[in-house]
């Protein structure tokens, strides 16, 4: 059964979109940053003991929650360290306008073709 479209029902989409984009993002950047094996196995380069508080934490980890950037959907570590929530609301409103603009887009497309359709009679 299809649900009935309403701006809530519109809103919780455009919502949905714009965070799968920045969760697409993030993976994608970690799936493209450079790896290296270390010890026991797990594919990480980690931060030195000149980062105080961040050493030992893999800037980039696969399958794993426990890196700076990881594909697990865990931004934890990004939270604490850097200014990724500043970023991440930026992404989330710009992404949102996206996806609105998209749909809008959409809805004249229909608008057209109902248009075009009643004056053929």
């Amino acid at each position: 059964m299809s649900k009935e479209i309403s701006k809530n029902y519109l809103d919780e989409i455009i919502e949905r979109k714009a965070n799968k984009r920045i969760d697409q993002m993030l993976e994608n950047l970690c799936g493209a940053f450079p790896i290296e094996i270390n010890g026991n196995g797990n594919l990480s380069i980690q931060f030195n003991n000149k980062c105080g508080e961040l050493s030992g934490t893999s800037i980039a980890s696969f399958n794993h929650s426990f890196g700076l950037l990881n594909n697990m959907g865990n931004e934890n570590e990004l939270n604490k360290f850097t200014n990724w929530p500043e970023i991440r609301e930026k992404l989330f409103e710009k992404y949102k306008e996206d996806e609105t603009d998209y749909i809008l887009r959409q809805l004249n497309g229909i608008n057209t073709f109902i248009n075009n359709y009643d004056e053929m009679g």
